[in-house]
């Protein structure tokens, strides 16, 4: 054993992780300071939206693993991000071309998984059919298909709180 550990080789691991933490929020003090630039993906704000689940939607939605813990909507100062059980979404916020309330969805076409609309290949992940927000891209995201050969223009989310994620994506627009 190195003579540089002591007799409790975690106590090294604990100073080493105390550094790190410290050494993280120095750069978070100096950044937020306006001392140096923001690094890349770093988010000093995420915004959180579960999802609102009725309860004709529950059962559908938990056969395809969707719960009140796999799925929300988070938007930070870099991207909107989006989980739905299995299903993901990641897109810088300038991929953000425009959002608008929208609602009234029919229980088949929109209870379980996330669905593909056949109308406008946009992408609804719901858990209910009475309000939603609907964002559409500049240029179109990747979500049902792995190989990424559909892509989507715009994906629709039944939050709880459609207002304040209206208000989250509309604030960065103006920005």
């Amino acid at each position: 054993m190195p003579d540089h550990v002591g007799p409790d080789p975690g106590q090294v691991v604990s100073e080493v992780h105390a550094d790190q933490r410290a050494l993280r929020d120095l750069a978070a003090d100096g950044v937020g300071a306006g001392l140096w630039p923001r690094p890349v993906g770093y988010a000093t704000r995420v915004q959180r939206f579960p999802f609102r689940f009725a309860p004709a939607y529950r059962l559908p939605a938990l056969l395809f693993g969707v719960t009140p813990g796999t799925a929300r909507v988070e938007v930070d100062d870099t991207e909107l991000r989006a989980r739905f059980g299995p299903w993901s979404l990641r897109t810088p916020l300038t991929n953000v071309a425009s959002v608008e309330r929208t609602g009234g969805f029919q229980f088949l076409k929109t209870a379980g998984p996330a669905h593909l609309s056949f109308a406008d290949h946009g992408v609804t992940f719901a858990t209910n059919g009475d309000d939603a927000v609907c964002v559409c891209f500049h240029e179109p995201v990747r979500v049902l298909d792995p190989t990424g050969r559909l892509r989507h223009p715009g994906a629709t989310f039944t939050v709880a709180d459609p207002p304040a994620l209206l208000a989250a994506l509309e604030d960065l627009e103006e920005r």
